[in-house]
């Protein structure tokens, strides 16, 4: 049996994991903002058991706080004298598990609703020529010319060295 501190512990370092930026959270707000909350969840789902959704589970898989914790910090909670390891393990599994799914859960529910209330109107207009602006204007520097990954003076011929030192005129009194 696992005693209460240390799931206690453990839940207090899950959460704060759980919190973390990461690619899983970045799947889920992903999927919620362009599809809606209910894509968020599924998202969620494949995250936290790889069934509902592949690319969650190879997101997971992926991800370095989830090798991290698996492999440093997940054994320092199981404690062999406590009883059955393969027991400790599925609790702290399903524990984490748990708590996967409720931050993800809420992240998709409310990226879903932002994701809606930013697609409508003067905001979605804004949104989508603030973000285009960027490129149109460096795809329009390719249009005057020259690579539009190159710098002005490159596109002009212009250099940046100093110029050639003028040799000194001849003595011509002797």
């Amino acid at each position: 049996m696992i005693s209460t501190s240390v799931l206690l512990g453990y839940l207090t370092a899950i959460v704060l994991l759980m919190i973390t930026p990461g690619p899983d959270m970045m799947f889920v707000i992903t999927n919620a903002g362009r599809y809606g909350a209910r894509a968020g969840m599924v998202a969620a789902l494949g995250v936290a058991t790889g069934n509902a959704f592949v690319r969650g589970l190879v997101t997971n898989l992926l991800n370095p706080k989830m090798i991290l914790f698996s492999v440093a910090f997940l054994p320092q909670f199981v404690r062999p004298a406590a009883g059955q390891v393969t027991g400790q393990l599925i609790t702290l599994g399903v524990l984490f598990i748990t708590v996967q799914l409720a931050v993800d859960i809420t992240l998709a529910a409310t990226a879903g609703r932002l994701g809606a209330r930013l697609a409508r109107g003067r905001t979605a207009r804004w949104l989508n020529w603030g973000g285009a602006r960027p490129f149109a204007s460096r795809s329009a520097s390719g249009w005057r010319g020259g690579d539009p990954m190159s710098s002005p003076e490159e596109r002009t011929g212009a250099t940046r060295c100093a110029p050639t030192p003028t040799p000194p005129a001849a003595d011509r009194s002797g």
